[in-house]
């Protein structure tokens, strides 16, 4: 029988019918520098502004706070170098889903994953972008990122929530 953890994550749902940009990167962490290179390609790209960069236990969650539509979310999350997992669930769901707390087993009453940490932030030079109000200000008081490190840009109409949830996952 398998195990089942809960924990809290954060939803890219913004009102609307529209999203931020979430990507999740299951890798080796010994070369962030390599890890992270192909999203500068796509901050340049898509025009995605500031990159947030979260350290957890299997990689890396990497979010950009500019608001898009789904099918712009997909052109952008199909060229990225996610977990294929989570780009088949976010396709499912019609959502993404970053883990924003620890893991916890709840049989054996004790954390299995730490919850993921502010690592760094990738910087936009010159871009302004429609932003998400609700998600700005979650990752910048929850993680305590300073204004200086924050993504700039334009508060979007109707982006003032986040959407948290409490779920289960098998995977620790």
């Amino acid at each position: 029988m398998s195990k089942t953890f809960k924990t809290f994550g954060i939803t890219n749902r913004v009102e609307g019918n529209r999203y931020v940009p979430f990507f999740d990167v299951d890798c080796d962490k010994e070369n962030p520098k390599k890890v992270l290179e192909p999203f500068k390609e796509l901050q340049e790209r898509f025009k995605l502004g500031h990159l947030l960069v979260f350290s957890t236990l299997h990689g890396y969650h990497v979010v950009s706070l500019k608001v898009v539509t789904w099918n712009e979310l997909l052109d952008i999350l199909e060229r990225a170098p996610v977990d294929p997992m989570f780009l088949r669930k976010t396709k499912k769901q019609h959502y993404s889903v970053l883990r924003i707390a620890p893991k916890f087993d709840i049989t054996d009453n004790r954390i299995v994953n730490p919850a993921p940490s502010y690592f760094l932030t990738m910087p936009a030079k010159g871009q302004v972008i429609p932003i998400s109000l609700g998600h700005y200000k979650f990752f910048k008081y929850h993680y305590g990122i300073p204004d200086t490190l924050m993504p700039f840009g334009y508060f979007v109409t109707g982006t003032k929530r986040v959407e948290l949830i409490y779920y289960k996952t098998l995977k620790a």
